[in-house]
């Protein structure tokens, strides 16, 4: 079970990473440039919820790996941490940022750069998982 439960926990964890990078750095600068603003920022935050959702059961079955086969108290906070930033951004932020769209556009500027900096975080700490969970496996 412990090479079968390392094997999902790194699929999971990769392929979120692969999404997270490409949706971030390249399909949603795209959109903006393609489409109007309002259009793209409708496409975005209609991706959001799936996004952030598939980041939060990537991580939480990663912490049952990293603390079932691989304890490390360090990289269990960390994904705790993503955790929990994803969590912010599914159940606060997203829908925060819908209301102050229309109702106060600078609150929700402000709410958006907070947004993007735990998105850049979530997306460094999954690399650090990866890299962690690569090296140990190289060890074991």
């Amino acid at each position: 079970m412990n090479d079968k439960m390392f094997k999902i926990s790194f699929f999971m964890l990769s392929a979120y990473f692969g999404l997270s990078v490409y949706f971030s750095f390249f399909i949603a600068p795209l959109l903006f440039k393609l489409l109007n603003k309002n259009d793209a920022g409708l496409v975005v935050s209609n991706i959001f919820p799936s996004y952030f959702t598939i980041g939060i059961i990537a991580f939480f079955i990663c912490l049952i790996y990293i603390m079932r086969y691989a304890f490390s108290s360090i990289i269990a906070a960390i994904i705790v941490i993503a955790m929990i930033l994803l969590i912010i951004q599914l159940f606060y932020i997203i829908p925060e940022s819908r209301v102050l769209k229309e109702t106060n556009y600078d609150v929700f500027l402000k709410l958006h750069k907070w947004s993007m900096v735990f998105n850049i975080l979530v997306i460094l700490f999954n690399f650090i998982v990866i890299i962690y969970m690569f090296i140990r496996d190289l060890n074991h």
